[in-house]
């Protein structure tokens, strides 16, 4: 109550400064013998792009999608990308080399991950606004009640890079998409009066 909404970005400045100082002076340099220059064109392009295609998104439902404003960010967001595309085709050092996109296994891989992404984006909305508005959580309950998967993920991340190289990428990835289904089919079962134990096992599969 005493804070606005936008202290939810505000608090995340320390840590963001804690993160730069720790980058700068505690991580280990590239093994790298030559260092490869930054793409700051291909930087600006694409976040320019995204925030477009983000402001289309948001602001469409409010000024409505023929909105003259919402019509010319779809645009911009298309020859941004089309943009994006081109210059990295032709700089020699590019933000995303377009050449990896050739090997089936990265496209594949991206594509999935990209699309689980935006599936559990939508899942922290609709999972916060269940807590709060239908189970009646205050809103640092509701975010306590959320951090197992926050844990799980803090366990199990340092370790796929040993499980793929003993049972390779493919079932790796696949047992994860299992978890975040069974997750996902769990939540299905909600309702007005659902204990926490039943959220507590999603989250966690989810996590």
């Amino acid at each position: 109550p005493q804070f606005s909404w936008g202290a939810t970005f505000i608090i995340n400045i320390p840590v963001i400064i804690v993160a730069l100082l720790a980058v700068t002076f505690i991580a280990p340099q590239s093994r790298e013998a030559v260092r490869k220059p930054l793409d700051p064109i291909g930087s600006v392009v694409s976040i320019t792009g995204i925030s477009a295609l983000l402001f289309a998104i948001i602001e469409g439902s409010h000024l409505g999608w023929l909105s003259p404003i919402v019509i010319a960010s779809f645009v911009a967001t298309a020859v941004l990308g089309v943009l994006f595309i081109w210059w990295e085709q032709w700089v020699k050092h590019p933000l995303l080399p377009l050449s990896l996109f050739q090997k089936p296994l990265f496209s594949i891989g991206s594509a999935v991950i990209a699309l689980v992404f935006f599936v559990m984006i939508a899942f922290f909305l609709l999972i916060t606004l269940y807590l709060q508005f239908v189970l009646g959580y205050s809103a640092l309950a509701a975010g306590i009640a959320t951090l197992p998967m926050a844990l799980a993920s803090l366990i199990i991340a340092p370790r796929t890079t040993r499980l793929t190289e003993r049972f390779g990428s493919g079932p790796v990835m696949s047992t994860g998409f299992i978890f975040i289904a069974v997750g996902l089919i769990l939540l299905t079962s909600a309702s007005t009066s659902t204990a926490y134990p039943l959220l507590f096992v999603a989250f966690i599969l989810l996590g």
